[in-house]
C-alpha cells in the first residue's frame, strides 16, 4: 500500500497544474493577485481574484486549477487566510461551497 496521503497528492497536482502553466501565466497570474489584494477590503473568494484579472487585461489560457495552487503559495507566505467558506456566485459551478479568503494584516 501507498504512503502518499491525499493531501500529498493534492500539493503535487496543484503544482503540476502551475509547472503546466508555465512562468509567464504564474507571473503575470501573481501580479493580478497582488494588485487584487492592494484593493482588497473584507473577505474574498477566488473567483474575485480571477473576475478582477480578467478585468484589468489578464488571459486565461490555462486550467483553473493552477489559481488554486497560487492560493495555496500565498497562504503559505502570510499573505491571505481563511475566513470560513460561502456559494460561490460562478453559475456554471452550481452553488458550490468554496473557501472565503482575508487579506492577512501583515
Amino acid at each position: 500500500m501507498s504512503s502518499v496521503t491525499g493531501h500529498k497528492l493534492k500539493e503535487i497536482g496543484m503544482q503540476l497544474s502551475l509547472f503546466g502553466a508555465g512562468n509567464y501565466w504564474r507571473e503575470n497570474a501573481e501580479k493580478h493577485f497582488m494588485n487584487f489584494l492592494k484593493i482588497s477590503e473584507g473577505t474574498f473568494m477566488i473567483e474575485d481574484v480571477r473576475r478582477f484579472a480578467y478585468e484589468n487585461g489578464f488571459v486565461e489560457t490555462v486550467n483553473l486549477r493552477a489559481w488554486g495552487a497560487l492560493t495555496s503559495k500565498f497562504r503559505k507566505l502570510g499573505l491571505i487566510s481563511p475566513a470560513g467558506y460561502a456559494t460561490v456566485k460562478n453559475a456554471k459551478a452550481h452553488c458550490a461551497i468554496a473557501s472565503l479568503w482575508v487579506k492577512s494584516s501583515r
